[in-house]
């Protein structure tokens, strides 16, 4: 629910998943840091602070103690104050790259050839003819099978080759 952005559904669910879980337990930790996540997506920044503060304060596993002092350095830390001209640099050569198919701008291309009315129309005699690969060079099957019989060919060579170094001839 957290990753959909119901975070109202999230949170509920997390304090009742805290009434059910001890606190001092690893699950009751991971159910904190959810919570702790949770109300910072909602906003509410210093109340998952204070949770994660309680967790510093009275679990009993190192990690998670760790684990919530990172969290609580990274939500206490000044936000960035950026400016609008700077939320895109260097981005808007490749902004439809990362976009769905269907939503990327489609600019209008130019003709690749002009026609020309003086231009006389091409004939078959002035096109050159078409070379054809053989019907059974075309088969992939055929491919398939002169592949492998040169790859064996080339196993058994190199076989034969090692043997007749291992033995000194």
């Amino acid at each position: 629910m957290f990753e959909r952005g119901y975070y109202n559904r999230a949170l509920q669910c997390l304090k009742n998943a805290m009434e059910i879980q001890p606190p001092l337990t690893k699950l009751g930790g991971d159910i904190q840091i959810y919570l702790a996540f949770t109300l910072d997506a909602m906003g509410k920044t210093k109340d998952a602070c204070k949770i994660l503060r309680i967790i510093e304060d009275t679990h009993p596993s190192r990690k998670m103690i760790k684990q919530a002092e990172e969290i609580r350095f990274v939500l206490e830390a000044p936000k960035l104050e950026i400016e609008q001209r700077d939320l895109n640099f260097g981005f808007q050569a490749n902004s439809d790259r990362y976009r769905p198919r269907e939503r990327r701008m489609r600019k209008p291309s130019k003709p690749k050839y002009k026609e020309n009315a003086n231009a006389s129309p091409v004939t078959l005699a002035d096109e050159e003819p078409e070379t054809t690969l053989p019907e059974w060079m075309r088969n992939p099957t055929i491919i398939i099978i002169i592949t492998a019989g040169v790859g064996a060919a080339a196993w058994q060579s190199a076989v034969m080759t090692a043997a007749q170094r291992a033995t000194g001839n």
